[in-house]
């Protein structure tokens, strides 16, 4: 017969496991259900926080994206203007 020393210990364990592993279950499904905008809550963050229109805010962030997209596409469309000038003229 197996001693009590030894059941509840593996008891122990085992449910310790089981609430570790449900834990990771829910984490892992409420994070695959906020797929559609990962950003979605700093933006609304920040529209409460400044009184702001979340609709404008959301068009700031877009606006950056594309910028970002546009640059990743054409490094040179990146630098300002007048950065190329300052390169070219001695100081």
């Amino acid at each position: 017969m197996i001693s009590k020393r030894i059941i509840v210990p593996m008891a122990a364990v085992s449910i310790v496991a089981a609430l570790a592993a449900g834990v990771y279950g829910v984490n892992q499904a409420s994070a695959a259900s906020d797929t559609t905008d990962p950003q979605a809550s700093l933006i609304q963050k920040i529209a409460d926080t400044f009184h702001l229109d979340k609709s404008k805010v959301q068009a700031v962030f877009d606006q950056n994206q594309s910028d970002r997209q546009a640059a990743a596409r054409d490094p040179s469309a990146a630098r300002p203007a007048d950065t190329a000038d300052r390169e070219r003229s001695p100081p």
